[in-house]
């Protein structure tokens, strides 16, 4: 294997074939329907590719490591990267019919020890994440326990989803819930104590964005008995 790779994988679902310039979040910025997305570390962009949205994003650091390597990423084998490994539990998701954005793409940079890598999946036509849909709409019992029942879903998919936030769960119109942005996820073989850790860091997740609203006075339509119906929804036999 060379000291510096460029690695482009896609999936065979898409008939665009991706170049470099495609995972270059500066090639798209100037692009009139390119659009910023909230949320994350701010490297989501939405992009128009042959007449269909989709979700670039760019893998960034986070904690006090992102000081010192920002995007960088220890190099141990392609199937170890940070895309692969999404891009791996995002199709287990969707073997169980989960309602997920396909990752229809991802790069690789390789530069000695390091690399960098961006991913770009299938946009999902949502009114918002269930964060912003909280600012200022109270959410149906029957949401709620619709969305705990989803949570159940996936981990009978055997899949931990490491950052299971209000940011990471978007609603359409039609009231149907999406879980985007698997980097990190893992797929494991019991479920059984981790599956209460990912539902209690969506709680979390939610009472710490409830304080900040409050602290703020704005509005947040979440409180504890709306929770209990996400719990009642989880412990449904599906």
């Amino acid at each position: 294997m060379s000291f510096n790779q460029h690695i482009i994988k896609q999936s065979e679902s898409i008939a665009h074939q991706f170049r470099a310039n495609d995972f270059d979040l500066s090639y798209w910025r100037p692009k009139k329907d390119t659009v910023e997305l909230a949320g994350g570390r701010g490297a989501s962009q939405k992009i128009l590719i042959d007449e269909k949205f989709y979700v670039l994003r760019h893998y960034l650091r986070g904690g006090f490591v992102a000081h010192f390597l920002h995007d960088q990423y220890f190099w141990t084998g392609l199937n170890k990267t940070r895309p692969f490994l999404e891009q791996k539990a995002i199709e287990q998701a969707l073997l169980h019919n989960l309602p997920v954005p396909e990752v229809v793409a991802f790069n690789v940079q390789k530069q000695g020890l390091f690399y960098r890598a961006s991913i770009i999946s299938r946009y999902i036509n949502n009114q918002g994440t269930l964060a912003s849909f909280l600012y200022n709409n109270e959410m149906s019992d029957k949401l709620w326990t619709e969305l705990g029942k989803l949570i159940k879903r996936l981990h009978q998919a055997n899949i931990f989803h490491a950052d299971l936030n209000a940011n990471n769960i978007l609603i359409d119109e039609t009231g149907k819930f999406y879980i985007i942005d698997f980097d990190k996820a893992e797929i494991i073989s019991s479920m059984a104590v981790s599956a209460e850790k990912n539902v209690h860091r969506l709680l979390r997740s939610l009472t710490k964005i409830q304080n900040s609203r409050q602290e703020r006075n704005l509005s947040f339509y979440f409180d504890s008995s709306q929770w209990q119906f996400l719990l009642d929804g989880y412990d449904v036999e599906n």
